[in-house]
């Protein structure tokens, strides 16, 4: 049996912690690298927002036409 073998890599550098889905289409991710990255449908990263000092641990869209998200940084929450 062979491994099995990715078919695409996300561009984060560290563990990706927190994954949201957004209809209809894209999703976001936050890491560890302390990054969140804006997917489209095809996977590929639209937008990358940076400024926060410590892991993501959890992305959320507040507005359902994907204007405005909240990012959960251990025990501080940011908008």
């Amino acid at each position: 049996m062979l491994p099995p073998t990715p078919l695409s890599s996300y561009e984060h550098d560290d563990w990706v912690s927190a994954v949201q889905a957004h209809h209809p289409g894209g999703f976001l991710t936050g890491s560890y690298d302390n990054f969140v990255r804006l997917w489209n449908k095809q996977a590929e990263c639209t937008q990358v927002l940076s400024g926060h000092n410590g892991a993501i641990k959890a992305v959320q869209w507040l507005t359902s036409d994907g204007k405005a998200l909240c990012t959960k940084l251990g025990n501080c929450d940011t908008v």
